[in-house]
């Protein structure tokens, strides 16, 4: 019915309150906010991406990007003690680096790529992907 709809919008509002709480971690812990390069995209964004991008970026309609359900780092945010500490920390948040964007996961290598782990489940339960 009309809850699993659903399901993809709230894990987005969930998501991004979850990101400003691993924020203020961050800051709290280590002295800096963690530095973000991509968020949020349309689906004219996501078309447009994936033409510059090819196969490493998703195709529109596909892109956890585009519910809103995951983020690009810098990389002072997932390299060094910083990306220590987001490993160790990240799922306390909802947050992960997802195991396809591992290298030998099975998908681009990303370290920079990390999805809002309750969101995306339920997008995939909602889509049966």
């Amino acid at each position: 019915g009309g809850a699993g709809r659903e399901a993809p919008y709230k894990g987005r509002a969930g998501a991004a309150g979850a990101l400003v709480a691993r924020n203020q971690a961050s800051f709290a812990r280590l002295g800096t906010d963690m530095g973000l390069s991509s968020g949020y995209r349309s689906y004219e964004q996501t078309l447009i991406r994936r033409v510059s991008k090819g196969a490493i970026a998703a195709s529109a309609g596909q892109s956890n990007h585009g519910w809103g359900l995951a983020v690009d780092l810098c990389p002072s945010s997932y390299t060094g003690e910083r990306g220590a500490w987001l490993h160790d920390v990240g799922l306390v948040y909802g947050w992960a680096n997802p195991a396809w964007a591992h290298r030998g996961g099975g998908g681009s290598y990303e370290p920079w790529h990390w999805e809002y782990t309750p969101g995306v489940a339920a997008l995939a339960a909602a889509s049966g992907r």
